[in-house]
């Protein structure tokens, strides 16, 4: 295009949108890769934090005795730890599933979700957003953490030597460890605990997600949802110790396990017996 004398150079052409929108997203990801080392070894102690609060509160009901710290005996005691003493092996089961699994999950999570539901919704109200966000995370995040949980420490529990061991001592199973291996204790993990677990995490993180989402900016959401872990992660951790004591628990305030007897009606307390 000739210019006329005395006339200024045209503008440079903008760069394309594209590429601009590529440039932004390389530079958002390696932010997360750098913050990545950071979000793990946070919910790595926060994990360990539930774990050695839902072991203190075992020991105070249990009178200080300790039984139930076995991770590998689920419950039981077994698993070559002193049942007086501190399972330092279920605090480190529990703090390599926040630290390598959940830790960067979350992290890469909270941010997908935002992005996503600011591109699906965008001019959503805020109320439209936040409810979108947590049925994204009650409906997906929640379930696939939960047993992805049950499988690790299902897993933890049945390739623990010691808990072989004790189950060919006196001819039971603890922990899905004396027979049928690591898939067998898995499904019986997830088929004893999940549906329970989850409705009791879904009326806890409801509330929880609901201010986090509302409130903390993105970056400090992961943050939130460990420290509120915390509680999840106690819980968590005593259901992984305790199998079947939450259905058990369930169906007793239910009153679905009644058996008619001729002196009347008798609760069944097998599963919660112990805790």
């Amino acid at each position: 295009m000739p210019l006329l004398l005395g006339g200024a150079l045209p503008p440079p052409p903008p760069p394309p949108a594209g590429r601009s929108n590529k440039s932004v997203l390389r530079m958002k990801l390696r932010a997360l890769i750098c913050e990545l080392p950071k979000a793990s070894a946070q919910s790595a102690a926060l994990w360990m934090a539930g774990d050695a609060l839902c072991q203190k509160l075992e020991a105070v009901r249990e009178g200080g005795h300790g039984h139930g710290h076995g991770q590998p005996g689920r419950g039981h005691g077994h698993g070559g730890v002193d049942v007086r003493g501190y399972d330092f092996r279920r605090t480190g089961v529990n703090g390599i599933y926040g630290g390598v699994f959940l830790g960067p999950l979350g992290h890469f999570w909270y941010y997908a979700l935002d992005t996503t539901v600011n591109r699906a919704l965008p001019g959503g109200t805020a109320a439209r957003k936040i409810g979108a966000k947590l049925a994204a995370d009650l409906g997906l995040f929640g379930p696939f953490h939960l047993a992805a949980f049950l499988a690790w420490t299902a897993a933890a529990s049945a390739t623990h030597p010691r808990a072989t061991i004790s189950a060919g001592a006196d001819g039971e199973e603890h922990g899905g460890g004396g027979g049928g291996g690591i898939w067998a204790a898995v499904k019986t993990s997830i088929g004893k605990d999940f549906t329970s677990a989850l409705l009791v995490d879904t009326f806890y993180w409801l509330p929880v997600q609901a201010f986090n989402f509302a409130v903390m900016p993105v970056s400090k959401q992961l943050l939130f949802m460990n420290a509120a872990c915390v509680v999840d992660a106690a819980f968590l951790s005593w259901l992984g110790s305790h199998s079947g004591a939450l259905g058990s628990l369930w169906k007793e305030l239910l009153g679905t396990t009644r058996k008619e007897t001729g002196a009347g009606a008798q609760i069944e307390k097998e599963g919660i017996k112990r805790w």
